[in-house]
């Protein structure tokens, strides 16, 4: 599923269980954001565990898909000459060599092949 997908079971409740005046906006918005403005205005004790498991799948792959998107912008700017200090100003971290390796190792920690349990329902 890509960043642009949305899982259906999230929009449903999101019109379901606010279907007033701001499920329009709720259902159009990112999920993760929708997801976190609901959960901030109502405490969260109303979520179903479909919606649960379904946004812990859409956390596991926004997490997987930043980290391989994080990897390749280092690599690309190191490609085209960036030095190390300017890539932690970029991204705002102190070490983007240490960050680049910590990066590979979530990724090949969270690869779906290796964690399917983290992407399935």
């Amino acid at each position: 599923m890509s960043g642009t997908q949305r899982y259906p079971r999230i929009d449903e409740w999101l019109r379901e269980a606010h279907g007033d005046p701001h499920s329009d906006v709720l259902t159009s918005t990112d999920q993760l954001t929708a997801l976190h403005l609901v959960v901030a205005r109502d405490g969260g004790a109303d979520v179903p565990p479909e919606v649960l498991t379904a946004w812990r799948q859409l956390l596991n792959r926004r997490k997987l898909g930043l980290a391989q998107s994080e990897i390749a912008f280092i690599t690309s700017a190191r490609a085209q000459g960036w030095e190390w200090s300017r890539i932690d100003t970029a991204l705002g971290c102190d070490d983007s060599a240490a960050r680049l390796a910590e990066l590979e190792r979530a990724v090949a920690d969270r690869h779906p092949q290796r964690r399917p349990e983290l992407y399935e329902p």
